[in-house]
């Protein structure tokens, strides 16, 4: 498969995701996330909730890259996509396509009047997409309605905007995506 180009990329709006692409998608996240706790993805095409877009990437017909994002409008009126659901087919991984994903969501993002993007990641993985450690921690719900504390370190952001990320911890407003 050759370099990615943002036109090969399609971007959808999950309401738009009919049967045999919702089986698709849960094909890839099953075969990409396999840790105990992932095979929620053999039910379902979304982690914690279902996410408002998808970006997606074929070769030769078939699914095999994904990132989804969710929209949140969090302190401050900040805006901010939650980034979920990075995945590349192990035997297409190595070539980029996830950096490359993220780019043309972060494009999108950037003309949509987005502050940030973030997701739950390592940063090694993702420093060469432009993430960075979160200053502080952030308030998220875990599987509940009370609001629990993630250290700094679990939450990476890329700035789209001309906003500062605060230097204080920050209610993500909704669950871990």
């Amino acid at each position: 498969m050759s370099e990615p180009t943002a036109t090969a990329i399609k971007q959808i709006v999950d309401d738009d995701v009919d049967d045999q692409l919702d089986r698709e998608i849960r094909d890839l996240l099953s075969t990409c996330f396999v840790k105990p706790g992932d095979e929620v993805f053999r039910e379902r095409r979304y982690f914690t909730e279902m996410p408002s877009r998808r970006w997606l990437l074929r070769s030769d017909g078939r699914l095999v890259a994904h990132v989804a994002a969710h929209e949140r409008t969090i302190e401050g009126g900040m805006r901010m996509l939650g980034i979920a659901e990075v995945c590349v087919l192990p035997t297409h991984r190595g070539r980029g396509l996830a950096r490359a994903l993220l780019a043309t969501v972060h494009e999108w993002g950037i003309g949509a009047g987005f502050d940030f993007a973030t997701l739950f990641g390592r940063r090694e993985i993702y420093v060469s997409s432009g993430y960075q450690t979160c200053p502080a921690g952030v308030m998220v719900r875990d599987g509940g309605s009370e609001s629990v504390f993630r250290p700094a370190g679990d939450l990476l952001i890329h700035r789209l905007g001309v906003l500062n990320w605060p230097k204080r911890v920050v209610d993500l407003r909704g669950p871990v995506f």
